[in-house]
């Protein structure tokens, strides 16, 4: 398979890596593609040489794409002008960028229009347009778009004589154990978490890293009834199955800002060993955890 370069914007799908018989784009090369801006977190006392480095955080990914259109007159130059600048205008809804790279794996990353296509123009040169493709991502990393869903629990009672890959679990009284999760990853990846009462007195614990989502002590999730964590930046609500926000029931010792799945080395080998707790369950009680691998650059 091909590399191949496409941005989604809406339900329109651009090929800028192909070129087509209407649309003869070639893509020229990619910037910041790679490793995700930063910067150091420091400080310094009044007599201290150098500083001392606390922390980091990640910056908003400037995206550049050069590519040129092939034109063989002014008026098919102004044309494809027009055909480009309603492909990339302005929007405040996110566009996809899609990198599909020659084995068939995909990453994706979010993007707003940040400019570029200034089509500044020399006619001795031709008629083709040479332009740049400006992108803002304000997540700057990226992801594979297989969105991973997994149950998380087994409970007490009577067990399954085999194993169960979608979210079914059996028995009368307690959630219990816990679940090792590899992450493919490199950067870190904010879930969405679903319990399905009933269930009494809910917590979940990334144990590898320390983090937990405790309910308030008596908190009773009803049978058919939906909670729904979501811990994406941007979101970090919680919802039960109408919408209606639910962050009351949770403990002010939780971790909704920072729980999420590591990749190594932030946990030893990327394995991520989640521990839920919960009484009062039956058969119909679940707990799902939905996630994306996410990477640092691409």
């Amino acid at each position: 398979m091909a590399y191949q370069i496409q941005y989604v914007s809406g339900a329109s799908t651009y090929d800028l890596s192909t070129p087509q018989p209407n649309f003869m784009v070639h893509y020229l090369g990619d910037e910041n593609f790679g490793m995700a801006p930063m910067h150091l977190i420091t400080s310094r006392s009044p007599v201290q040489h150098g500083d001392t480095t606390l922390d980091f955080r990640l910056d908003p990914r400037i995206l550049q794409i050069p590519i040129l259109v092939e034109c063989e007159t002014l008026q098919q130059q102004y044309d494809m002008r027009n055909t480009l600048l309603a492909m990339f205008k302005p929007s405040n809804t996110d566009g996809t960028l899609i990198v599909t790279y020659p084995d068939g794996n995909e990453r994706h990353i979010l993007t707003r229009i940040l400019g570029g296509l200034d089509f500044n123009m020399d006619t001795s040169a031709g008629y083709s347009i040479r332009a740049v493709i400006r992108m803002r991502c304000s997540d700057p990393t990226w992801y594979n778009p297989n969105q991973y869903t997994l149950p998380i629990v087994t409970i007490s009672g009577t067990a399954t004589a085999y194993p169960k890959i979608y979210p079914t679990t059996y028995g009368t009284t307690t959630f219990g154990g816990s679940f090792n999760l590899t992450y493919a990853g490199t950067w870190i990846s904010y879930p969405i978490i679903t319990v399905t009462g009933p269930v009494t007195n809910f917590s979940i614990t990334n144990s590898s890293s320390g983090q937990n989502i405790t309910l308030l002590t008596g908190t009773v999730i009803g049978a058919a009834t939906t909670l729904r964590f979501d811990l994406r930046y941007g979101y970090k609500t919680v919802t039960n199955q109408a919408g209606v926000n639910q962050i009351g029931l949770v403990s002010a010792n939780s971790e909704l800002a920072q729980f999420a799945i590591f990749p190594a080395p932030d946990v030893p080998d990327a394995i991520n060993t989640l521990v839920v707790t919960g009484t009062a369950t039956t058969t119909a009680s679940s707990v799902a955890l939905s996630y994306y691998d996410r990477y640092i650059g691409i």
